[in-house]
């Protein structure tokens, strides 16, 4: 068994290994045609925000009208990559802007890989990892904000355990979890939902203290999200950004339009599986007597009710769908 545990970890060790210097050689040195067009249009945006803002133009695309449309955490990370680049051709600031997203994306793997082994066998931590190589690692490598989001979201998953977070009991250092939670909601906006989600948990069930407990996370939280929100405010006279609510029909809906191409769409069925497994988990699964697995379905179970809130706000008041 320990040999066959060592194998399984060398090969999850290999995959990672081969992932990044595939990747890294392809940053480095593909040809700039390759690598412009393989980079969707919306990352020049946020290069060229980051540009102006470099150069005291503020947060501006066309060096004429404020923008804040754009999720912040990841435009704030790019602006002194693009200050201390300034004096590259933009193809060299964009393989800049790939290699750390690499190295983000990197992280977060070995993250959640560190935090799997505590509750699974590293063969079925290979089955993550094949999933994560095929529909994550290479995804992420577009500019944007999804490796810093993925990675915002592994240290959230890892600090969940480390500081017991869904426990019984809590371990007093919630706010430290709150402080990361703003984080991951400014590299990703809408996922403002995994707040409510966490919430709705922690107060359900019998918990020690879950209001100071609650209070402590959603203080960390505000800290960090507050003054991203008064500039908002400030500025534009909205909390929320100008794409959200050009995309956002709230409080309308259009879902006699939507329903007729439900099916097409590959979030329904992520949202019927996740469904499932959230009543499935709700009804058979939960066992408070082994805590540690307690606390890591916990967390399991606050993800899944987050999408459940997603999807159905991008099913009755997002226009763009």
């Amino acid at each position: 068994m320990i040999i066959n545990k060592n194998i399984y970890g060398v090969i999850i060790n290999s995959v990672i290994a081969v992932l990044f210097l595939y990747s890294a050689h392809y940053i480095l040195f593909s040809d700039n045609s390759k690598i412009v067009s393989n980079t969707p249009d919306d990352a020049s945006y946020y290069l060229k925000i980051a540009g102006n803002f470099s150069f005291s133009k503020g947060f501006t695309f066309d060096n004429i009208n404020n923008t804040n449309g754009f999720q912040p955490l990841w435009e704030y990370l790019l602006i002194p990559v693009m200050f201390l680049s300034e004096s590259q051709p933009p193809e060299n600031m964009l393989r800049i802007v790939l290699f750390i997203q690499l190295v983000l994306i990197s992280g977060s793997f070995l993250i959640f890989r560190n935090t799997l082994r505590e509750y699974f066998h590293d063969k079925y931590i290979l089955a993550f990892a094949v999933f994560f190589a095929l529909f994550v690692f290479f995804n992420s490598l577009n500019g944007m904000e999804t490796s810093l989001m993925i990675f915002m979201l592994s240290l959230l998953t890892m600090s969940a355990v480390k500081y017991k977070i869904f426990s019984a009991d809590g371990s007093g250092s919630e706010f430290v979890w709150g402080v990361i939670l703003g984080f991951l909601i400014l590299s990703r906006l809408d996922l403002t939902f995994i707040a409510l989600s966490a919430g709705l948990v922690l107060i359900s069930g019998v918990r020690k203290d879950k209001i100071v407990r609650m209070f402590r996370i959603f203080s960390g939280t505000a800290i960090v999200m507050i003054p991203y929100l008064l500039y908002n405010l400030i500025v534009f006279g909205n909390i929320i950004p100008v794409s959200g609510y050009l995309k956002s029909g709230f409080p309308e809906t259009n879902l006699q339009d939507k329903l007729l191409y439900l099916l097409k769409y590959r979030e329904t069925y992520f949202f019927i599986i996740t469904l499932l497994f959230l009543i499935w988990y709700s009804f058979f699964k939960k066992d408070k007597s082994d805590e540690k697995n307690f606390i890591f379905t916990e967390f399991i179970k606050v993800l899944i009710i987050s999408n459940v809130f997603l999807f159905l706000y991008l099913l009755l008041f997002l226009k763009w769908v």
